[in-house]
């Protein structure tokens, strides 16, 4: 035989958790009401089931009931919609990073252009009429050419003559006025 639940017998409560209120209130609560859901945790209720072999009552028939909370749902709906934009953003960031690792400066550009017509250590080397007028043409030349302008190569070509004829001399290349 199975155990008869008795709709009339009282009801026994969990105690609720430390956060929901007065925990000693709560413990041992009996009653024949219908017990209300708190938050989004769930209340267990146990009744009271009379055996009918052993003339015997134990709890029996636990029930775990709970009111959704509106916050979670709202959250539950959001939580795709999260997890989509932050995934947005860490592929955004890694393509940003790469391309920047892989772009080239100014510079890099030149130093390759210029590694064709002259040898690379004396462009790197900042002692060398090469090196001073490398670093003459990519970081004050005021007219800012790019290394593919037809006239980049010339222009570099008179900027190594400048430097390697001691250039810093030079104040004036119009010819003498006679007096």
């Amino acid at each position: 035989t199975h155990p008869v639940i008795d709709p009339d017998a009282p009801r026994v409560e969990e105690p609720s958790l430390p956060f929901e209120g007065d925990q000693h209130a709560q413990i041992n609560n009996v009653s024949d009401e219908s017990p209300l859901p708190y938050g989004p945790f769930p209340q267990t209720e146990a009744w009271l089931v009379e055996d009918g072999q052993n003339q015997a009552t134990f709890p029996s028939a636990i029930l775990v009931q709970g009111k959704p909370v509106e916050e979670f749902k709202l959250l539950k709906k959001l939580f795709p919609f999260v997890l989509f934009c932050v995934v947005l953003i860490a592929v955004v960031l890694v393509i940003i990073t790469a391309s920047k690792k892989q772009q080239s400066s100014p510079r890099d550009f030149a130093l390759f252009v210029l590694s064709e017509v002259s040898d690379r250590s004396l462009l790197m080397n900042r002692t060398t009429p090469q090196g001073q007028a490398f670093d003459w043409i990519v970081d004050n030349d005021p007219l800012h050419l790019s290394p593919a302008d037809d006239t980049f190569l010339p222009r570099f070509v008179l900027a190594v003559f400048y430097f390697s004829s001691g250039g810093g001399g030079w104040t004036n290349c119009n010819a003498p006025v006679d007096a």
